[in-house]
């Protein structure tokens, strides 16, 4: 399989999203909860958990993973200025960014699921 040119990151990302009222209804007939409060529940579990990881920590979330804060550090990059003037070297000023690690199990569970060879040849460039 050598030779072959992968697609770019952003162009291997799954296309189908799911938005939170499918969640949502699906945790309804789930739960027997009207999907009201599950929203009402959903939206204060995230003001917590943004409350926390601005206050600087980590956030652990059950059968997930956790979200942590951190801090990237200065560097210097070369700025391409979009091709419009000459390419220079600037300094980026340290910034605030979010990592997501999963738990050890979901992890495994989706390294384990099998790659279909449709699947497999949709991240190459033809």
């Amino acid at each position: 399989m050598e030779g072959r040119k992968l697609k770019s990151a952003l162009a291997r990302r799954p296309k189908d999203r799911i938005g939170l009222d499918s969640i949502v209804s699906e945790v309804a007939k789930e739960t027997g909860y009207t999907k009201k409060d599950i929203k009402i529940v959903y939206k204060a579990i995230c003001k917590a958990i943004k409350k926390r990881m601005w206050d600087g920590q980590s956030v652990i979330i059950p059968f997930l993973g956790t979200l942590m804060p951190f801090i990237k550090p200065r560097c210097k990059r070369h700025a391409l200025y979009g091709g419009k003037k000459e390419p220079a070297l600037i300094e980026v000023p340290p910034k605030w960014t979010i990592k997501f690690v999963p738990i050890r199990g979901t992890k495994e569970e989706f390294s384990n699921k099998p790659v279909s060879k449709e699947q497999e040849d949709s991240i190459y460039v033809d």
